[in-house]
């Protein structure tokens, strides 16, 4: 594993996500710019389609630390899509699991303490699976992607349709094509709830690119950091599955 030299994103992101930012997500646009120009440039910026699309699944795994650094947790995260997402984070004296697969979702502390989610949850589960399947989802999703116009300055914006009521915008740095930023809304929820996450230390796996670092923020606060420390594509037997602790 290499870092792809030249992918340190120097853009900084402002959060304002009350009232603001979230909001003005629109999927009413009265003209449609074709997007799939932007997806072409994201794709050969994180190592070209054909590399891309080879990636089916992949690993991380990394260091969780929650706001204000309440708490550290060695996280792992195994992607298998938009539609499959498996989270185990570690920390010290408990841990908590989240699965999501085809729509449907759990979340508990050991496989015998799952119990299925909804509503706001659940659709919580499938933006993040959404976006941590990125670059790949503007590919496979090219048909549900909107090019919003206007632009803020130096990003180009992108909003997916991944679900009846869930939108996720993608924020791509026009300087080097790599996704920076990108904000969750469930528009069913009672209070327009919104998630947003920004990326940097971009770096070359295998000739993927991945972001090694997340900042993670709900209504404009900082809710986390990942530190990724290692990625693993297409893992196979044990290491395409989680080490969920047992018991209760």
């Amino acid at each position: 594993m290499q870092q792809k030299k030249g992918l340190r994103t120097p853009l900084i992101m402002t959060v304002a996500l009350a009232g603001s930012a979230l909001p003005a997500i629109s999927h009413a646009q009265s003209v449609r710019p074709d997007p799939g120009p932007v997806v072409d440039r994201v794709l050969e910026a994180y190592g070209g389609g054909d590399a891309v699309r080879s990636v089916k699944s992949y690993r991380q795994e990394g260091m969780l630390v929650t706001s204000r650094g309440a708490a550290h947790g060695q996280v792992y995260r195994i992607s298998d899509g938009p539609s499959k997402l498996s989270i185990l984070v570690d920390y010290p004296g408990r841990s908590e699991v989240r699965l999501l697969e085809n729509g449907v979702a759990w979340r508990g502390t050991s496989p015998s303490s799952l119990t299925p989610v909804d509503g706001p949850l659940q659709g919580a589960m499938a933006l993040q699976a959404a976006r941590i399947a990125l670059p790949r989802l503007l590919d496979d999703l090219r048909a549900e992607t909107t090019l919003v116009e206007p632009s803020e300055e130096g990003v180009t914006l992108l909003d997916v349709r991944v679900g009846e009521d869930l939108l996720l915008r993608v924020y791509v740095e026009e300087a080097t094509s790599l996704i920076v930023r990108t904000e969750s809304l469930i528009e069913s929820a009672p209070a327009m709830v919104g998630f947003a996450t920004d990326y940097s230390d971009h770096r070359s796996v295998d000739g993927v690119v991945f972001a090694f670092r997340e900042e993670t923020f709900a209504s404009g606060h900082r809710t986390a950091t990942s530190i990724i420390e290692s990625v693993e594509l297409n893992p196979e037997g044990p290491r395409a599955r989680l080490p969920i602790p047992q018991g209760n």
